[in-house]
């Protein structure tokens, strides 16, 4: 069995309000928590399981919540009406926890929902050392990173810059984001 567990100190600034106890199951994709200041916000679970431990720190802060990894239940969510529609796109990022994925500059906040922002940075470069290549990591799937990216467009008025090492293969040099 695998442990993976959601991190309080990942995420600074946020509140969160649990929609789950311990011992219950839940499936991949079902919202754990939200944040108190935006609960259109949800995390989800990375993976189907078990809750088997919530971790609370100072003032009753969110420390870890652990899953026990079982089963393979999950929560399908509905991209038709997403493809086309910038609203629902919106929303399908925020039910999906994807909107986790997402920091502001220069401080590394979860961006505001109900704000646009005047531009998206896609890192798809580490440099810390013994790192891993994104653009092997996403070798097999390019049409979907490039749809990822175009997905993304639709959030801002403004660009959409891709850094990547020169010459990866991620996306073409001289693509319009």
């Amino acid at each position: 069995m695998r442990t993976v567990a959601l991190m309080g100190r990942d995420y600074p600034g946020v509140s969160f309000d649990l929609c789950v106890a311990e011992n219950d199951q839940v499936g991949a994709g079902q919202t754990l928590c939200t944040d108190r200041r935006h609960t259109e916000i949800c995390f989800v679970a990375p993976v189907a399981g078990r809750v088997s431990q919530i971790k609370r720190g100072r003032r009753r802060s969110l420390d870890t919540l652990e899953i026990t990894g079982q089963g393979d239940a999950e929560h399908v969510f509905d991209i038709a009406q997403a493809q086309n529609d910038d609203a629902a796109l919106r929303q399908l990022l925020l039910k999906s926890g994807a909107w986790t994925s997402f920091q502001t500059r220069p401080f590394g906040f979860l961006p505001d929902p109900e704000t646009k922002p005047s531009a998206i940075f896609v890192t798809a470069i580490d440099t810390h050392p013994l790192s891993a290549d994104p653009a092997k990591a996403l070798a097999s799937q390019p049409q979907n990173f490039l749809r990822g990216i175009e997905a993304l467009s639709r959030l801002t008025d403004g660009q959409v810059y891709l850094s990547k090492k020169p010459g990866s293969p991620l996306a073409p040099e001289r693509a319009r984001l």
